[in-house]
């Protein structure tokens, strides 16, 4: 047995002894391999809020628009309605970096369709267009919180029909329509950029007959362009009288009252007034 022990098993412990010891050795890593020697690049999107203050907001405005771009792509749309606590301020939380903020304030029900800022479309059909205000500014966020206060700029202008005589009572409509002016807006540019063709038909109910009568439109001036405007009255079943006013000259903010004598048999010279938007 003892012969057996030492010829056959000895052998096997050795072996065994010199495995456990091979494998308390460190296992060594190339520099490929290494981990802690590797920098890894983190994007930093922790985002930082910056909060909007608008200046200049008009009491006629009831919306309010809070668009986004970066490189040309529009982000983020938030509206806000005047019965909205937070109606005229904004917070916005964004990640680092540089963004352009275009802010839209106007009277209405509906958003205008926003391509891009230079391609701000509002209707061009009845109850067409409002009042517009605007901004437009890029702003760049850092890693920290910011506070922007932003005024608004005109860029609507507004024509007003006065009759000095009274509406007769076989009146039931009234369209107005009216070229060179634009229902699109440029927000680089502040004016209008497109050739539209702008219409609004006012309904005549009964307490307005035998009275005075004040309409108003509305249109982003074009840069040297003047405004052509037809004006038809009609009964229940055709037209009965037309006017036609040609270069009416606005620029944004303006507000230009025709008024005197508009219902008789001839058209009459009609005296033009320029007022500020804010009366």
């Amino acid at each position: 047995m003892r012969n057996l022990f030492d010829g056959r098993i000895m052998p096997l412990l050795c072996l065994l002894a010199w495995m456990l010891m091979a494998c308390e050795q460190p296992l060594m890593t190339t520099d490929e391999d290494s981990v802690e020697d590797t920098p890894v690049e983190v994007d930093d999107e922790t985002e930082h809020t910056l909060k909007v203050y608008v200046e200049n907001l008009q009491s006629r405005c009831t919306r309010l628009n809070y668009v986004l771009f970066q490189n040309g792509n529009k982000l983020k749309t938030f509206t806000q309605k005047r019965a909205d606590s937070d109606f005229g301020h904004k917070s916005l939380d964004l990640a680092p970096g540089t963004y352009q903020l275009l802010l839209l304030a106007y009277d209405g029900d509906s958003n205008p369709t926003i391509s891009s800022p230079e391609k701000i479309t509002f209707g061009n059909k009845s109850p067409g267009m409002s009042d517009v205000l605007y901004a437009y500014q890029e702003l760049t966020v850092a890693e920290e919180a910011s506070t922007l206060y932003i005024p608004l700029r005109w860029a609507s202008s507004t024509f007003q029909l006065h009759t000095t005589d009274d509406v007769p009572s076989w009146v039931r409509s009234i369209r107005i329509y009216y070229t060179g002016g634009s229902s699109t807006l440029s927000a680089l540019t502040g004016m209008g950029n497109a050739n539209s063709r702008q219409e609004v038909i006012f309904d005549i109910n009964d307490s307005q007959i035998g009275s005075p009568l004040l309409l108003e439109v509305y249109s982003f001036p074009r840069l040297d362009k003047n405004i052509k405007m037809q004006i038809t009255v009609s009964n229940d079943s055709q037209v009965l009288l037309e006017r036609q006013y040609d270069d009416i000259c606005l620029s944004p903010g303006s507000l230009l009252r025709y008024e005197g004598r508009f219902f008789g048999e001839t058209q009459e010279e009609m005296q033009k007034i320029y007022l500020s938007p804010f009366e």
